[in-house]
């Protein structure tokens, strides 16, 4: 699964110049919680509505305030991910940055933009919970053959989506299978 399949495109952006109140404004209208920011067509920065409604806070002085621009708070080291890249790598870049969305860039070009929403969204469509059919889950011993194993456990019903991953203490496979079907079935 990769990035370019589940960003949203086109990108909603704004230029540098833009005040933090029409900034704020406009992702009100929008319903966005993030904008990357161009100077001369060119990805300069990111922010945040939380950034933004700290730099104009709700006391005196709004006047003065009102002039601050996106470029004067922007966060300028943006991290980025390319339309090519890999979901995990994209969440991934996310958790270890602890930001809920990243620019997608395709050279010196935005291409879109993927947030932690889009990445849920990917999770629930491979998970299959928008399909009829029973979840199963199991464990599997490491030192078995897992789609052996799976083969035999699940005795012929149909896989409509399979997620594994290693359990950190023991090191067996755990494994969440939807078959088609409404019924729950028994599995060995």
């Amino acid at each position: 699964m990769f990035v370019r399949n589940w960003m949203s495109s086109p990108v909603v952006v704004l230029p540098t110049i833009t005040p933090v109140v029409d900034a704020l404004e406009y992702m009100d209208v929008k319903d966005i919680r993030r904008v990357p920011v161009l100077h001369d067509g060119v990805l300069a920065g990111i922010v945040v509505r939380s950034d933004l409604e700290a730099a104009v806070g709700r006391t005196p002085g709004l006047e003065r305030r009102s002039r601050i621009t996106l470029g004067d708070i922007m966060t300028k080291t943006v991290v980025t991910v390319a339309p090519d890249d890999t979901l995990e790598h994209a969440s991934q870049i996310m958790l270890a940055n602890q930001v809920s969305g990243l620019p997608v860039v395709d050279g010196p070009r935005l291409a879109g933009m993927i947030t932690e929403s889009d990445i849920f969204e990917a999770f629930n469509e491979i998970m299959g919970t928008s399909e009829n059919g029973a979840r199963i889950a199991m464990t599997i011993p490491a030192d078995k053959q897992l789609l052996d194993s799976l083969r035999r456990r699940l005795k012929g019903l149909s896989i409509q989506s399979l997620a594994t991953y290693r359990n950190q203490e023991t090191g067996a496979w755990e494994v969440v299978v939807k078959v088609c079907g409404r019924r729950p079935v028994e599995v060995a």
